[in-house]
């Protein structure tokens, strides 16, 4: 049960992010979180945030490439 549950999650996260303008999105999240670079100027609870974008974005991106991943392999009849 909790294995299809995370497949449909991981499913979801492909279809949402599909089209190009997702896709623009999910970049840009990247482009401020996991792209970003703190410096030593940033105070504790800043860097704290920052990390804490970046699981959130990592986490989507690691959602979508499972998502599209199966649906591929549901294609090819494998799934």
């Amino acid at each position: 049960r909790l294995v299809r549950l995370e497949r449909q999650i991981n499913e979801q996260f492909a279809e949402t992010f599909r089209t190009p303008a997702a896709k623009k999105v999910l970049d840009y999240l990247k482009s401020i979180t996991i792209n970003a670079v703190a410096g030593p100027e940033q105070s504790d609870a800043a860097l704290r945030h920052l990390e804490g974008s970046r699981f959130i974005v990592g986490l989507i991106s690691t959602r979508v490439e499972m998502g599209v991943n199966q649906i591929a392999k549901v294609k090819e009849g494998e799934g």
